[in-house]
C-alpha cells in the first residue's frame, strides 16, 4: 500500500469513528448521559474547577521551580481520581489526557529532557493491580514524545496514609521513603525534569522525591498533578 494510500485509510477510519461517536455516542462516566465519544459529558467537565493560572510558583525553599495541577480535587473530578486510582478504570486516562491537552495550551512538554513518577511502594502495587501515576506518566509521555524513566525513584519503605496527617505528620510520614535508584544519577545530570503523581495536597510527597533527584543535580524539577487539594 502507498504512502497515499496509508495516510487516506487512517484519514478514513478516523471519520468513521468519528460518525459512529455521533450516532452511537458513549456514556458518560458520572452521569450517564450521551458523552459522544468521551467518557466526561460537556456537562460534569463544567462544573470541574481547573487550575487558573497555569503554573504556580513554588516558595524560595522548594527544590520545584514550578507546580501545575489541573483540577481542585473535589466533587466530579474527585469522583474520577477515585475511580481511575482504587477502581481501575484506566479508560479515564483518555479523558485525563484530554483536559491536559486543551488546558494546557501554555506549557510545553517537550521542554523537558525527562518524565518521572512518584513511585507507589510493592505491597501497594499488589494491592490495587497497577501503579495509577506510572500509567498515566508512560501516556504523557507517549503523547508528547518525551522520555520516561520507570522505576527512576523507588518507594523503599510503606508509609501511613497522607490524608489521615497534618502537615508535620506527613513530612515525618514519607522522611526517607524514596531513593533515587543509583544508574540515573549521572542521567539527570543538568537535565530538566517533569515530575508526576496524582494529587497534591501540602507537596510533602512531592518535595520528598525532589531531595531524591536533586542529588542528580539537574537543570531544573517542575512537577505536574491531576488533582490539588487547598490548603484549609
Amino acid at each position: 500500500m502507498s504512502r497515499g494510500n496509508l495516510i487516506f485509510m487512517r484519514e478514513y477510519i478516523v471519520f468513521v469513528e468519528k460518525v459512529i461517536d455521533f450516532f452511537l455516542p458513549s456514556q458518560c462516566f458520572l452521569c450517564h448521559n450521551k458523552a459522544f465519544g468521551n467518557n466526561v459529558c460537556a456537562e460534569c467537565e463544567n462544573l470541574v474547577r481547573f487550575v487558573k493560572p497555569p503554573y504556580t510558583e513554588e516558595n524560595e525553599n522548594s527544590l520545584i521551580l514550578k507546580h501545575r495541577s489541573l483540577a481542585l480535587y473535589e466533587g466530579e473530578w474527585k469522583k474520577l481520581i477515585l475511580a481511575y486510582k482504587f477502581s481501575k478504570n484506566l479508560y479515564l486516562s483518555k479523558d485525563f489526557l484530554r483536559f491536559i491537552h486543551e488546558k494546557f495550551t501554555d506549557v510545553n512538554f517537550q521542554e523537558y529532557d525527562f518524565i518521572i513518577g512518584v513511585p507507589i511502594s510493592s505491597n501497594r502495587l499488589i494491592e490495587r493491580g497497577f501503579d495509577q501515576v506510572d500509567f498515566i506518566a508512560q501516556k504523557i509521555s507517549h503523547k508528547y514524545k518525551v522520555k520516561y524513566v520507570r522505576n527512576a525513584l523507588l518507594k523503599i519503605r510503606e508509609t501511613l496514609s497522607q490524608n489521615e496527617l497534618n502537615q508535620q505528620q506527613r513530612l515525618s510520614n514519607l522522611k526517607n521513603a524514596f531513593i533515587l535508584h543509583e544508574k540515573h544519577k549521572n542521567v539527570f545530570y543538568n537535565k530538566k525534569i517533569l515530575l508526576i503523581d496524582d494529587v497534591k495536597t501540602t507537596g510533602a510527597t512531592l518535595q520528598e522525591c525532589a531531595k531524591q533527584i536533586q542529588l542528580a543535580k539537574p537543570l531544573s524539577i517542575h512537577s505536574f498533578t491531576l488533582a490539588y487539594t487547598p490548603l484549609s
